[in-house]
């Protein structure tokens, strides 16, 4: 249960990393080690949370500062001076920030393509007794869960661009043929209030060959 202080909550998150390096002896790895363990360890820590709760972004700093710390091999007391740039940072290491937004996403698709799961039915009789997931707002009172919930829809409708993210089935582009400009920009734009592909914009704004793909492309049963 997350309670209203999620910093105390989530801080047990950044002290579990925290003892992790102080338990290794730093001048035992070399760099090339501490970045397997950055990666294969430490990375590791957060995914679980992350894979149900959406973290604050000042977690993420923290997290960031931990591994950064022990990859330069910085220890307790003694940190030493960066001798690469800090965005060099995102072509070794996961931007968490990202990736907790994937893990969020994977779990409000699985809501959206799973109704007959205990979860859903739970959560639809609380929040969305009338109407589909897709269609769900946000309330007073709403729990945590839910507002990750929530921002994980976000995700995967209005955070998807309809020309520039690969999102249909179709190798090795995953993109429409159809390049001319329109007022749809997010996919979320070609779904009808009734939560089924609008047809009729479909035909208007596509090629039938990309029409016919994104009406046979599935996404919530």
């Amino acid at each position: 249960m997350v309670g209203r202080n999620k910093r105390r909550i989530f801080s047990a998150i950044k002290d579990k990393a925290w003892k992790r390096v102080w338990s290794w002896k730093m001048g035992l790895f070399s760099a090339s080690r501490r970045e397997i363990l950055v990666k294969a360890v430490l990375q590791v820590i957060p995914s679980y949370f992350m894979r149900t709760f959406k973290i604050m972004n000042a977690l993420c700093n923290d997290l960031r500062s931990i591994f950064l710390r022990f990859w330069w091999g910085s220890s307790y007391g003694n940190k030493k001076v960066a001798w690469v740039p800090k965005t060099f940072w995102w072509f070794r290491f996961w931007d968490l920030q990202m990736f907790n937004q994937a893990l969020v996403g994977k779990q409000s698709w699985c809501l959206l393509n799973d109704s007959s799961s205990l979860a859903s039915s739970i959560l639809k009789d609380k929040y969305f007794p009338n109407g589909l997931f897709l269609s769900a707002r946000d309330k007073h009172g709403s729990s945590y869960l839910w507002k990750t919930l929530l921002s994980g829809l976000e995700v995967i409708g209005k955070g998807v661009s309809v020309f520039d993210d690969p999102w249909l089935p179709r190798p090795v582009t995953f993109k429409p043929i159809t390049r001319w400009d329109m007022n749809v920009a997010p996919v979320q734009g070609l779904i009808s209030p009734s939560s089924i592909w609008g047809v009729a914009k479909l035909n208007q704004n596509f090629l039938p060959i990309d029409s016919e793909l994104i009406q046979s492309t599935p996404f919530i049963i």
